[in-house]
């Protein structure tokens, strides 16, 4: 008999005698579970072995046998909750408590921040999306930027000629060779990585942690003993994915309240920081409408933020602490406001495509298709895997992609990393564009100038891209953990958190 059988069956009995222990008949009892004598005999059987119930039979013909019930129904639904959210399952979760919000945010509660199992640290942490891949040669997330941080660390082929000695050969002089090295590009990994087919999902590297499991719905990062440096305090970092329940969650926190949940707001204690990029469009200059001018100058002008901002604040895109931008960094001023309506090209359609796993893309894309819609537009959407998406396999029928860079430490020199592992972007630009992007490169690793950044974002801006907004980060912790602060990519240092016991 199946689990979820056996819990309705056990269903049927507390309600029938509303949770109170009872004197009665096995016929009785194969009544209420519409069976026969045999299986409900079979049933009491099984609900005894779990614990959640005791049978005494009765000795002697016209006596009452002794039914007492040890657990109540809502202990096994939420014994089943718990079971679906390990899993990731929000929904059926909060199935199993007849859909009530709160209790559901209890349970989460109960699971999340530190704890102390078997003499170890083990964080737990909610997190609003699957984890994509930890291979450092694939485009990387904001998230996945800082989990390879976590896991790797310095340099892809070395020379040993000595010990503690490597020589390392370059094609050309490049006095930022040394800011190379701590791209995520240049970690460390294993000789065999490229016939390894589970290194983009269980990489191994030499960094502070290693990964211990990855499924869909859990990430668990262990501390990794053999680490050159100090060992990480916390012993065990999991990272729990929940579904649509709490897609409202796009930076990291320790805990999650019944109030953040309810309210889909978030408190924070801690300093915001401001996220070092920006979400953007990209038009499709080489294959989509904004190869022609007269769409690229339309699109520049309609799309601006503050056209798209007033319509996305009524669908409570304040909660995500968003605010306009202009151009690809805070602080740059690059895109031109116009004080003229755009000239309408004539009506047609466009396509716009976006992560399918990120709450905030279709509310944008939403925002789009109604503000284009004025002037006669269709806008036809597509969600991608992120696999779809940054492989460019759509590019000929995408005009316009959605999405958000985050240079981090990098500060505005990222940029120029950030178009090297992004071939989605370069695919998109002109001939011309392409050249612009190679002599700003080459200039930058030249002259060590990082102003050559905010010229070539100049151009990318009046071209190619339209700024949408910035976002504030910052982590929510609880006070049992201590050391919490966010870092450049709205995370923070796993290795240097523990927790402060009772």
């Amino acid at each position: 008999m199946s689990g979820q059988r056996l819990r309705a069956q056990f269903s049927r009995l507390y309600h029938h005698f509303n949770g109170e222990s009872t004197d009665t008949t096995l016929q009785a009892v194969a009544d209420i579970l519409v069976c026969t004598r045999r299986n409900a005999r079979m049933v009491l059987s099984k609900l005894e072995e779990q614990g959640w119930l005791t049978w005494q039979p009765s000795v002697g013909r016209g006596k009452l046998s002794r039914l007492a019930f040890l657990r109540s129904e809502m202990a096994l639904r939420e014994e089943q909750a718990a079971h679906w959210l390990a899993q990731g399952k929000m929904d059926q979760a909060l199935a199993c408590l007849d859909h009530d919000s709160t209790k559901l945010a209890a349970l989460i509660q109960k699971q999340m921040g530190p704890s102390t199992q078997n003499g170890r640290q083990i964080v737990r942490l909610p997190y609003y999306r699957q984890l994509e891949t930890l291979d450092p040669r694939e485009p990387l997330r904001r998230s996945e930027q800082h989990l390879v941080g976590q896991i790797f660390a310095h340099l892809s082929r070395v020379d040993s000629p000595g010990p503690r000695m490597i020589d390392v050969y370059l094609s050309s002089p490049d006095p930022r060779f040394d800011h190379a090295l701590t791209l995520p590009e240049a970690v460390i990994r294993p000789a065999d990585r490229h016939q390894a087919q589970s290194s983009s999902y269980q990489p191994i590297g030499t960094g502070p942690y290693r990964v211990a499991e990855k499924q869909p719905h859990r990430l668990v990062l262990e501390a990794f003993d053999d680490y050159f440096g100090y060992r990480a305090l916390t012993d065990e970092i999991q990272i729990m994915v929940f579904d649509e329940a709490a897609m409202c969650y796009l930076t990291p926190s320790t805990s999650l309240t019944p109030e953040r949940l309810a309210s889909h707001q978030t408190t924070l204690s801690q300093k915001l920081e401001m996220d070092q990029g920006a979400g953007y469009l990209l038009l499709n200059c080489r294959d989509g409408l904004a190869k022609q001018p007269a769409w690229r100058e339309y699109l520049h002008a309609k799309l601006s933020s503050l056209q798209l901002l007033p319509r996305l604040a009524h669908c409570g895109m304040g909660e995500y602490r968003l605010f306009n931008a202009y151009g690809l960094m805070p602080g740059w001023m690059h895109h031109g406001l116009s004080s003229m309506s755009p000239v309408v090209p004539s009506p047609t359609s466009l396509t716009v495509a976006y992560l399918s796993d990120h709450p905030l893309y279709p509310l944008i894309a939403k925002a789009i298709h109604a503000h284009l819609l004025e002037d006669g537009i269709q806008v036809k959407t597509l969600a991608l895997s992120p696999t779809d998406y940054f492989s460019g396999q759509y590019g000929r029928k995408i005009d316009i992609w959605l999405g958000a860079m985050s240079f981090g430490e990098r500060g505005q020199a990222g940029l120029f990393n950030w178009l090297g592992t992004h071939d989605l972007v370069l695919s998109a630009c002109t001939d011309p564009m392409l050249k612009t992007i190679e002599s700003h490169t080459q200039r930058w690793r030249d002259t060590q100038d990082d102003s050559c950044a905010e010229h070539l974002a100049r151009c990318l801006v009046e071209h190619q891209m339209v700024p949408l907004f910035h976002i504030w980060m910052g982590v929510m912790a609880t006070p049992d953990l201590q050391d919490v602060a966010s870092n450049a990519v709205g995370w923070f240092d796993f290795k240097s958190v523990w927790h402060k016991p009772h």
